[in-house]
């Protein structure tokens, strides 16, 4: 597919019923960093353009996008995971006062965004 058929295949209606599923599907949110509302879809793989499952595609907010498209080094799901870890750390602590709630909610969020990362960290390799 050429860039001006891609630009077309973007303005179809296929596009916009595959992207209503990722934003259904992704609840509004980014499904990198599961912090920050989603941007736009990025596409796991070109393999299928035009074909694509719901599994190639992926909704992102504006900085995981740029770091997936090489135009960040600065990693924003990366970042949460840090964040997350030192909130964790200082509540195992006593640092902070915590609730019971927060931290179900907390591991809640946290755990498929390891593994996400996880299966992306496997992918690139």
């Amino acid at each position: 597919m050429d860039k001006a058929q891609y630009q077309k295949y973007l303005a179809s209606r296929e596009w916009a019923l595959l992207k209503e599923q990722v934003k259904q599907r992704s609840q509004g949110r980014c499904e990198r960093c599961l912090v920050c509302e989603y941007d736009s879809i990025h596409h796991l793989t070109y393999e299928r353009i035009g074909k694509e499952d719901l599994r190639d595609l992926q909704a992102v907010c504006r900085r995981c996008h740029e770091f997936l498209s090489g135009k960040r080094e600065d990693d924003q799901a990366i970042s949460v995971l840090f964040y997350l870890a030192f909130m964790a750390t200082n509540l195992h602590w006593g640092t902070f006062e915590s609730t019971e709630s927060w931290v179900s909610k907390t591991l809640t969020r946290l755990k498929p965004l390891i593994l996400k990362y996880a299966i992306q960290v496997q992918t690139r390799k």
